[in-house]
């Protein structure tokens, strides 16, 4: 159950990267529509609630449940029933995920759940930068060429996220460098350091910059061996 916690982490988010950030309504509808049949199927068979949640996620819980709530009181005044029905669905997937997390992660399988998003953040990094030096092997750039830029937007259709991406992933690949136990998940987190500062140089994303550099200080301050996290952020980079 543990390592299935893992492997999920791991499909969903590198699934929702892939298939251009999930923005378009087809895609994230399909994957609400996953989510509420995995509770529904999991609920069946017992599988859930895996641990006992702390009471303080309720919080996020019942916020995105009045947002939910709140989308479909607009119907009564709003100019397009269509539009306001599709952000209903955004709510609803988002709170499907928050339940997932809710009732499936505690704290003796947070950390695989933490090893799956780091693994899903850097294969998609490579992907990422790969489709700048084999371009041939990704999907045509329909965005550079509308928009006469170079900067790299694949797979998420624009720079930003891509900058986005490559901080979040560099900044778990600083705390991961600095905590994990294994020396080889120490090296290979390290290692991919330098693949998110190419990611975020080809998306010449400010904000994506100033992530990466914010997420370095909290890793820093935040590590139980400040010096040698800091010289291990200064070599990494």
């Amino acid at each position: 159950m543990r390592f299935f916690l893992l492997g999920l982490s791991f499909v969903f988010v590198t699934y929702y990267a892939l298939h251009h950030g999930s923005y378009s309504l087809i895609d994230r509808q399909q994957i609400a529509v996953y989510v509420w049949v995995a509770i529904g199927i999991a609920a069946i068979f017992g599988a859930l609630p895996a641990v006992r949640p702390p009471k303080i996620l309720l919080i996020p819980l019942f916020a995105l449940l009045g947002m939910a709530l709140w989308s479909l009181i607009a119907l009564t005044w709003t100019e397009s029933a269509e539009r306001t029905l599709a952000e209903f669905g955004r709510i609803v997937g988002y709170l499907g995920v928050m339940v997932l997390i809710w009732i499936g992660v505690g704290r003796n399988s947070w950390r695989l759940v933490a090893a799956g998003l780091l693994s899903a953040g850097v294969v998609v990094t490579y992907l990422l930068v790969l489709s700048r030096f084999w371009p041939s092997a990704f999907p045509s750039d329909t965005v550079a060429e509308s928009f006469k830029t170079t900067r790299i937007n694949y797979p998420f259709g624009y720079w930003n996220a891509v900058g986005a991406w490559c901080a979040m992933t560099a900044t778990l690949c600083l705390s991961y460098g600095a905590h994990a136990r294994s020396g080889v998940v120490r090296a290979l987190a390290l290692g991919s350091v330098p693949v998110c500062a190419i990611g975020l140089y080809l998306a010449l994303s400010r904000a994506g910059f100033g992530g990466a550099i914010l997420g370095a200080i909290v890793v820093v301050l935040l590590a139980q061996w400040r010096w040698l996290t800091f010289f291990q952020t200064l070599l990494a980079v």
